[in-house]
């Protein structure tokens, strides 16, 4: 009799456990509920991805407990946003503040790298933030779910030489941990390879530029493109000029 009252007491328990979770989660949703969002992202994204948030709001918050919640939901959601702040206001209004990740270069076209050290697609931010950016490439990608993956020291690399002045006048492209290249956007026939943890100062570039008048003096640069001439300044007070074949995406720079 008695384990039966205890049974009995238990279920009561649990009964009355699960239908207080529920009601507490009934009301939750129901504070919380909002119609109309009022939305500012601060410019660098498209319309379209800002529709693509109201919509991401509107359905997580049937689920997010909360405004805290449902703003770390959102953000797992779009890795462009940096932060986000969420105040609800009277008559089921939220006043919904974004600030997204300012994009620093452009990589291979398609992507841009911003001050969050992530890589996005160019497609999200507006043309007027990405038009003016230095543009370099990188020769490899690794992929994470179809999404390109940056090196450390890539994006180490792409941090520091975009603040070169001398990408007015040369593409730049990250090879590997060993190797980097300018290759001018004039000549297209020369290039300067470099380590990329020791990009060249600009006495450097003065002595690749003497080295590239001479070639042109001796007219080599007039031939076909299926050759490039390269001035190589890894070595320690010398610079070793060759010459190579292109290779694919040599030709797929400009």
């Amino acid at each position: 009799m008695k384990h039966l009252r205890a049974y009995r007491a238990y279920l009561l328990c649990c009964i009355f456990g699960v239908g207080s979770y529920l009601l507490y989660d009934a009301c939750i949703g129901k504070i919380y509920q909002v119609d109309e969002y009022a939305l500012s992202i601060d410019g660098h994204t498209t319309a379209l991805v800002k529709a693509d948030s109201i919509s991401c709001l509107k359905h997580t918050q049937c689920y997010a407990r909360g405004p805290q919640q449902l703003c770390s939901d959102v953000m797992r959601q779009f890795d462009w946003i940096q932060s986000m702040d969420l105040l609800y206001l009277p008559n089921k209004k939220a006043q919904v503040k974004i600030m997204t990740h300012n994009p620093l270069c452009v990589v291979n076209s398609d992507y841009v790298l911003t001050d969050g050290v992530k890589l996005l697609s160019r497609n999200i931010f507006e043309d007027r933030w990405t038009s003016n950016l230095p543009q370099v490439r990188v020769a490899v990608f690794t992929h994470d779910n179809k999404m390109p993956v940056l090196s450390d020291s890539c994006i180490t690399f792409l941090r520091t030489i975009i603040t070169s002045p001398f990408l007015s006048r040369y593409y730049c492209v990250w090879e590997h941990d060993d190797k980097a290249c300018l290759y001018d956007k004039n000549i297209v026939n020369f290039a300067i390879i470099f380590h990329p943890s020791i990009p060249p100062d600009s006495s450097i570039v003065h002595c690749c530029d003497n080295i590239k008048q001479e070639l042109i003096e001796r007219h080599v640069f007039d031939v076909p493109r299926t050759k490039l001439w390269i001035a190589d300044v890894r070595f320690k007070n010398q610079i070793v000029v060759s010459q190579e074949k292109r290779r694919g995406y040599d030709t797929n720079i400009r």
